[in-house]
This record gives structure tokens, sequence and C-alpha cells, in this order.
């Protein structure tokens, strides 16, 4: 292969995403984090608000249907964020079901938050904020040559 046709082969036959698609997924990853996180609580509830022996038909209670509703519809919403965003940024992002698990409980609850569990919260958040704000940026268009040459 000459010089000239290799510098096109690591040419990507795509077009890079726009600018605002970066924070488009990273509001989409959060969104999803916390929908799923929604959903888990609904069922989890369904769940104890059945009878023992209906456990294992959890189709039975309505409250559980729509927390699998809510967690199905946000899980896409949260895998279509990755077309717009890094996995190594989104990931970290999950970490946001734990602060909406907390504020949940504390709404729908009325569960007393301690100072350990604020720390918590405040500790998830700022590193959930570093990672995005110093994580990949989200290049996204690499032609099948560079993906291969960053696994050589």
């Amino acid at each position: 292969m000459s010089a000239a046709n290799s510098s096109t082969a690591l040419e990507p036959d795509c077009e890079p995403l726009p600018s605002w698609g970066f924070w488009l997924g990273v509001g989409m990853g959060v969104i999803g984090s916390i929908g799923i996180n929604v959903g888990q609580n609904f069922q989890a509830e369904a769940m104890q608000q059945l009878p023992p022996e209906e456990r294992g038909n959890p189709c039975s209670s309505t409250l559980w249907i729509k927390g699998q509703v809510v967690f199905s519809s946000f899980s896409l919403i949260n895998f279509a964020a990755l077309a717009l965003a890094p996995a190594s940024v989104l990931t970290p992002l999950e970490s946001i079901q734990f602060v909406s698990n907390i504020v949940y409980n504390r709404l729908v609850h009325k569960a007393t938050i301690t100072p350990r569990m604020a720390s918590g919260v405040g500790l998830a958040c700022f590193g959930t904020t570093l990672t995005v704000v110093f994580g990949a940026s989200g290049e996204g268009c690499h032609s099948i040559e560079q993906l291969e040459s960053f696994w050589i």
C-alpha cells in the first residue's frame, strides 16, 4: 500500500457528531439513570406490597408493571445516550442512581438522611462531575484501521 493510500485508509468514512451531541448524551444519561432507578423503586415497592404467595407473579401488580414500563423506557434513553457520548463518561454517571435513590426515599418514604449519607451523595456528585468534565470528549468517528491500531 502506498503512502497516499495509507493516509486515506486512516480517514474515517463518517461525519463527527456536532459539539452539542456530547452534552445531550450526558443529559440523556443522567435522565435515563434516574428513570431506571425510579422504575426499580416502583418494582421493589410493588413486591413488598404483594402477599408472599403472589410474589412469584409480579405482573399481578399494576405498580410493578408501571415500574417495568418506566425502567424499560429510561433504559432505552440511557442506551441511546451511548450514540452521543463515550461510555467512559456515561458509565460513571450511573452513580446518579445512588443519589436519586436517596432523594426518592426521602420524598416518598420520608426517610431520614444522615450526615454520612449526605456526605456520600456529595462525594458521588463531585466524583461524577470530575469524570464528565475531564473524561473523554467522544470524538466518535474512527476508521476501521484507526480502531485496529488502538489495539495493536
